[in-house]
């Protein structure tokens, strides 16, 4: 999920400028939907499938829309993810895109495992 909202799938927008383009709109997006007090949904899995959906469609499509993986509150079964909710997925892996960064940001470490000093 990381590389395909980074780079488009495929890889087909592998840019810094796409991505930067991609935070902004998604910013702007998560800034409407706290003064809406509601989340724009970006669409479930499309339904009905067209004979020419690319195979990736046609997967998720046999996986969230039969009975096999479908569930009432399957964001991908029935009315999708909020547009915003993927600006985490293209922040990562962290260190990959660090150079992109154009303004002051804060980021703290929590080790996993804490030693305790006898």
């Amino acid at each position: 999920m990381t590389r395909v909202t980074a780079n488009g799938y495929f890889d087909a927008e592998v840019s810094e400028q796409v991505r930067v383009e991609k935070r902004k709109a998604l910013n702007t997006q998560r800034t409407e939907d706290y003064k809406n007090g509601a989340y724009a949904l970006a669409g479930g899995v499309v339904d009905p499938l067209s004979e020419d959906a690319p195979q990736f469609v046609k997967d998720y499509y046999a996986y969230y829309k039969t009975p096999r993986g479908y569930h009432p509150r399957s964001l991908n079964s029935n009315n999708g993810w909020n547009v915003a909710s993927s600006l985490s997925f293209l922040n990562m892996p962290i260190l990959q895109y660090s150079s992109e960064i154009r303004s002051a940001v804060l980021l703290s470490y929590t080790p996993l495992h804490r030693t305790s000093l006898p």
